[in-house]
């Protein structure tokens, strides 16, 4: 093992989920620097650019938040009826 080998920041792959690699991400967004980051991310599908694959992390993790993750609104089969009845009374 080379003596550098144990200085350098643990390798981890970016994962959106984990509340602490999104604040490492959003200091980088700050900063323009890894400087502050405790760990380095490495890339884990065929993307080219590291930037590009967190971006696309967490642009699949929020929309999955903002969109699938929600419960679609039930109505009740009587609230339904009596806004039909109402529509043929006037």
């Amino acid at each position: 093992m080379h003596k550098l080998n144990q200085y350098m920041r643990p390798a981890v792959i970016f994962d959106p989920n984990n509340k602490d690699h999104r604040a490492y991400f959003g200091e980088f967004v700050k900063t323009s620097s890894w400087k502050n980051c405790p760990v380095q991310f490495y890339i884990s599908d065929d993307s080219t650019d590291l930037i590009y694959f967190i971006q696309k992390s967490m642009i699949a993790y929020y929309l999955e938040q903002e969109f699938v993750a929600k419960k679609p609104r039930i109505v009740q089969k009587s609230a339904l009826k009596s806004t039909v009845k109402l529509k043929k009374m006037a």
